[in-house]
């Protein structure tokens, strides 16, 4: 109608009409564009995306995917910087492509963008494997004759068709195969990464629907390949993921072949520090006993949680801690190194001096030891301590923080940096001393303003007091003070101490609702996380007595407060295993769980044992030389990599952490300083079938008590001590009179020659083996004598940090103005409900 379309109404004199799409080349009814502008949808004002918040001048907003170009929120790219923890994008990397017409283009993988026909992907554009297609809806067939990813000497090559049906887009199966290789440089070998899948759809993978450019997640048809690369030295799992999907097309219109390679992986670029390093999660339990576990043998007590771990992972019968006292183990534990090395033991002859026993004290782990969140935070980790530190805090002054965790390489720290006391729980007073503080701080606060502005006042001639009443106010004001500060004289206040970062955010804490917030910063840690790598070290509080246990698992075992008290820190190791499995990590994620040293004996009330249980082992937390208080649970699971269920009887040590973690981050170990530990992989992998632990020694603070060898060619387990505790009263199991058993003076027995037991044999030390009922006798005294000898000349004088072991107030720590410190900054929060 004089170029004017009518009867469908699209448009009059050029304009669309009924549908009302535009008037004027405006778009009207469905409000897509007012002058060019989309308006109802809100997807663009003045070509801006608006409403789905994808662009803002050309910024994709909302769902954060882009900022000028980036990918924010779910941290896929940010500046074509992969850092999805499981599928990456390859930014920065090199891909070639050919479709079946013959053109060919490099292109880099970023943010899928719609495109239009006959389109070809340009840089930082996800590429697509053949150009759009359109038809009258006959079946078309494309094919990719090749494509082929290259990053150095890395290849992959796949190829398949893609057949477009009238109505639907479905991308079928495609089989391939692909072969990667990876020259190492330095100090690590060539090394190879099989894969040969034949895809198979499951059931989740990227949906994608050019018409709208959405991309989510949802139910469809996927071909996965996963492959595992073994380096020298470390284990990586290399994955790729091959999407199909289902998509629409309209009427008239559609395309024809698509396959859209969601090639979101690591890079594993040779210095071996790339994205698909697993995440670590260390799981360290306190004065938890090796008999408490129902993969160790304890058939009573409920740890599904803790023993589904033995039972997907690997389980270490014999794994062994440095020390058997929380301060010096947990610094061996950090270091990789023995205590004696780092100066973190003492010369007391009362073993229960061999810790931190204040928060007032000067000493602390020294500056210049390296653990193993420094190294792995060198590498791109991220780390967090939460929990229990007990490795000192201040030097010289109140806040100086010169041994807190972040000065140790930890990003992130909630938790105590002391150590549960008996006066931490129960606390039935709290709440009433909290309520007094505040009203008296108050007060406090509004004598001293008094005092200072009529001072101020008369010196001005402004009013005309006497200085006797000023003064008078001032003394006041400095008695209550005074008097406050010697109220809160027991250690409740002083050391039983939360912080977040380099804030007390409770004094005196909460002990029964500690826990819980712990595991509620731990949750929060790893989703925050969740793109990795991380390392999170959880450090419990439990099951240190006092034993602080939320009312509803109190009554739940059958041991007592104890029992109840491990079965709440076992629903606590599963709310932390839950938060992988939410979060996808399950399978990129090493867990590590284990005890600072054995159970506690001598802790009891009454007739009530509030301590825990070492099995068959004898003696427990204190006692360095026996089996009890240096034989700990050790659990470690990786699925896909470690075999489930498997059992290792080599020695191990807690000191062997730290070497394994930087070989999981690939990162190098100080090379300025002997380390003790050793790297535990070719050993939890099966591929080296003895432990690199030939002696291991036993120190009780700076007195070496024992020491074991493990002949390779030889089953047997030699146990060799030189000194040993006496216990009381005679005949006991331990040292029930004195709390604690000695490391020397009058309460040890030094043996010449030393007791020698097999524990191979005799694993409850019960029998010493003599020159008459053992021939080898003579033998294995001469070994590890050498060995000592050798270790001994190793050692260098360092300065003793439990030594320095006095309380002094102008270090304590403070949530206020000193001594008004009471607070409690984490009220309100809401419940965790287990």
């Amino acid at each position: 109608m004089d170029g004017r379309w009518k009867d469908d109404g699209r448009a009059m004199d050029g304009r669309w009409k009924d549908d009302g799409r535009a008037m004027d080349g405006q778009w009207k009814d469905d409000g897509r564009a007012m002058d060019g502008r989309w308006e109802d949808d809100g997807r663009a004002m003045d070509g801006r995306w608006k409403d789905d918040g994808r662009a803002m001048d050309g910024r994709w907003k909302d769902d954060g995917r882009a900022m000028d170009g980036r990918w924010k929120d779910d941290g896929r790219a940010m500046d074509g910087r992969g850092m999805e923890q499981c599928w990456r994008s390859w930014g920065g990397s090199r891909v070639e492509a050919e479709d079946g017409a013959g053109r060919s283009w490099c292109c880099m993988f970023h943010q899928p963008q719609p495109r239009i026909a006959g389109a070809i992907p340009s840089k930082r554009n996800l590429g697509w494997l053949t150009p759009w297609v359109t038809g009258d809806g006959a079946r078309a067939v494309s094919t990719v004759s090749r494509w082929t990813h290259v990053l150095g000497d890395m290849r992959i090559s796949s190829s398949g068709d893609i057949a477009c049906p009238r109505h639907r887009r479905l991308l079928p199966e495609v089989d391939w195969a692909g072969t990667l290789q990876e020259r190492q440089k330095g100090d690590f070998r060539e090394s190879f990464c099989g894969h040969t899948a034949s895809s198979s759809c499951s059931q989740r993978g990227w949906w994608f629907d050019p018409m709208t450019g959405q991309l989510s997640d949802q139910v469809f048809p996927d071909a996965r390949g996963e492959t595992e690369m073994q380096r020298h030295g470390q284990r990586i799992l290399c994955r790729l993921s091959l999407r199909c999907g289902r998509l629409s097309a309209s009427d008239g219109t559609f395309l024809a072949s698509l396959l859209t390679l969601m090639l979101l992986w690591d890079t594993c670029e040779p210095t071996g520090t790339t994205d698909s390093r697993p995440n670590i999660l260390l799981i360290l339990a306190d004065d938890f006993g090796i008999g408490d576990l129902g993969c160790y043998g304890n058939h009573s007590m409920r740890t599904p949680h803790i023993d589904s771990l033995a039972r997907d992972g690997v389980k270490l019968e014999q794994n062994i801690v440095a020390e058997s006292m929380c301060t010096p183990s947990r610094s061996a534990l950090l270091t990789g190194r023995y205590p004696v090395r780092s100066g973190m033991v003492g010369d007391y002859v009362d073993h229960s001096l061999d810790v931190f026993n204040s928060l007032g004290v000067s000493g602390g782990l020294p500056r210049n030891e390296t653990t193993f969140a420094a190294i792995v935070k060198q590498v791109g980790y991220r780390t967090a301590l939460i929990g229990k530190w007990h490795q000192g805090l201040n030097c010289r002054l109140r806040g100086d923080h010169c041994h807190h965790p972040a000065r140790y390489g930890f990003d992130h720290f909630y938790g105590m940096p002391h150590s549960l006391t008996g006066p931490c729980w129960p606390d039935p007073s709290r709440a009433m001393e909290l309520a007094v503080h505040a009203r008296l701080w108050l007060c406090v606060q509004l004598l001293a303003l008094a005092v200072v502005t009529l001072a101020l006042a008369k010196l001005r001639g402004l009013v005309s007091v006497p200085w006797s009443l000023l003064a008078f106010l001032a003394l006041w004001t400095l008695l209550l003070s005074h008097g406050w500060f010697c109220s809160v004289d027991s250690s409740r206040y002083w050391e039983c101490v939360l912080m977040r970062g380099h804030e007390v955010t409770e004094q005196p804490m909460d002990a029964q609702r500690a826990g819980d917030i712990m595991v509620r910063e731990a949750v929060s840690f790893i989703q925050r996380n969740r793109r990795g790598p991380f390392l999170l070290f959880f450090s419990f509080l439990h099951v240190h007595v006092p034993l602080p246990t939320r009312e509803d698992h109190m009554g739940t075992s059958a041991f007592g407060l104890y029992g109840d008290n491990v079965q709440e820190m076992d629903s606590m190791v599963g709310q932390l295993l839950d938060a992988l499995d939410v979060n996808g990590l399950r399978n990129n994620t090493v867990v590590f769980f284990s005890s600072d040293h054995g159970g506690h004996l001598e802790a009891r009330r009454g007739h009530v044992q509030l301590g825990g249980w070492n099995g068959i082992y004898k003696g427990g937390k204190g006692m360095s030389g026996w089996e009890g208080g240096i034989r700990v649970p050790g659990l470690v699971r990786w699925p896909g990599v470690l075999e489930a269920g498997r059992v290792i009887e080599a020695p191990t040590s807690l000191m062997d952490v730290l070497p394994t973690v930087a070989a999981l981050a690939g990162a190098p170990l100080p090379q300025d300083r002997v380390i003790d530990g050793r790297d535990l992989l070719p050993l939890l992998t099966g591929e080296a079938a003895h432990s690199q632990h030939e002696v291991l020694f036993h120190y009780c603070g700076v007195y070496l008590h024992a020491a074991r060898w493990v002949p390779r060619d030889d089953d047997a387990v030699w146990k060799v001590h030189f000194v040993t505790p006496v216990f009381s009263p005679e005949g006991a199991g331990a040292c029930y009179e004195t709390g604690f058993c000695a490391c020397a003076g009058d309460n040890v027995t030094h043996h010449s020659p030393p007791l020698l037991f097999d524990l191979a044999r005799d694993p409850g030390e019960a029998t010493p083996l003599s020159r008459d009922s053992e021939p080898r006798y003579d033998a294995v005294l001469r070994t590890v004598d050498a060995a000592l000898a050798e270790h001994l000349r190793s050692l260098r004088p360092v300065p003793q940090q439990l030594a320095l072991n006095q309380d002094h107030v102008w270090l304590r720590p403070c949530c206020g103005v000193f001594p008004f410190c009471l607070c409690d900054r984490e009220r309100g929060l809401p419940e965790i409900t287990p």
